[in-house]
């Protein structure tokens, strides 16, 4: 599932963690998310990371009520995955810091 070039999401079932996002010149990047409908927009930004997706689709209830974009510091299950060791480690008084947000446009009116 490619999502670098925007597309619709359509009918696509995904519950994913995407990795080698494209920041912008700034280093931040950002994933948005559209309704076509409305012209609704939510912009999800983040410094690295990987972004997890889940359109709900395998939900027992609600099935594809809402959509889930989450910003993550590290791939799903990373503490159980040798080649994330060294990224999670922190020695005593080390800090580690992960910035993102979330800004919502309404329609136009």
């Amino acid at each position: 599932m490619d999502f670098r070039t925007p597309r619709r999401l359509g009918d696509a079932v995904v519950d994913a963690c995407f990795a080698d996002l494209c920041p912008g010149p700034d280093g931040r990047i950002e994933t948005v998310l559209t309704d076509p409908a409305t012209g609704e927009e939510l912009r999800v930004w983040q410094y690295g990371g990987y972004l997890h997706v889940f359109t709900g689709d395998t939900l027992a209830r609600d099935r594809r009520a809402s959509i889930a974009l989450e910003p993550v510091e590290a791939t799903t299950d990373a503490f159980n995955r040798p080649e994330h060791a060294t990224a999670l480690a922190l020695e005593p008084g080390q800090q580690r810091q992960f910035r993102f947000g979330v800004r919502y446009a309404p329609p136009e009116s």
